[in-house]
């Protein structure tokens, strides 16, 4: 074998070596942090909770990825599972586009710290003079979801009057996306959990 095609397969092997959690064959896509492509599909199992903490209704969701826009200058897929439309930027970050703000969040798969706060804005809306806020936290370590090694994001949200309401965690593994979310309602300060969707097959071009 040729010194050349040595070199190319050493270089495959450690690629793929380094890929463990899942294998991808179109070598331009190999490093990606979520995997977009238009006719991706996810299909989702929501379980939705009532205030008595008991489940309310159990349903079957399919998410596809149908459509991208531009912003900005690059190009973002939208989404229905996810807050902002995101790109791809490398294997390890995710760019998110905030139309309130006209800017781009690096969403990284892991932080310094658990819990590290990437991201924090506060933007007016209606009514008149109201405030909502949207902060994000990510975490340094990985989580096993479902057999899937997973980062673990975290979006909170505040109302206009700058009450702390709602957060949503989200589980991304960078071969099949989204593996897990769950959302929480904030009662005197306590979370109560609303939704769960969790993965159950999905359709994938890298």
């Amino acid at each position: 074998m040729k010194m050349k095609h040595l070199l190319f397969f050493a270089l495959i092997v450690t690629v793929f070596s380094c890929q463990k959690e899942y294998v991808i064959s179109n070598p331009e896509t190999v490093c990606k942090a979520y995997p977009l492509a238009i006719g991706n599909s996810w299909v989702y199992k929501s379980t939705y909770y009532n205030s008595r903490r008991t489940v309310d209704s159990v349903k079957t969701q399919t998410v596809k990825l149908k459509d991208t826009k531009n912003y900005i200058g690059n190009k973002y897929f939208i989404i229905d599972s996810f807050y902002f439309p995101l790109r791809s930027k490398d294997c390890n970050t995710i760019g998110l586009f905030d139309g309130n703000t006209n800017t781009e969040i690096n969403l990284i798969n892991n932080g310094a710290t658990n819990d590290s706060e990437i991201y924090k804005y506060t933007y007016s809306g209606p009514p008149e003079n109201c405030h909502y806020g949207t902060r994000i936290l990510v975490n340094k370590d990985r989580v096993t979801i479902n057999g899937y090694s997973c980062s673990k994001v975290e979006f909170q949200f505040t109302s206009c009057s700058g009450v702390f309401y709602r957060k949503r965690y989200y589980y991304i593994n960078e071969g099949v996306g989204m593996v897990k979310s769950e959302a929480y309602n904030m009662r005197a300060g306590v979370p109560v959990l609303a939704d769960v969707q969790e993965l159950q097959t999905s359709k994938l071009q890298q």
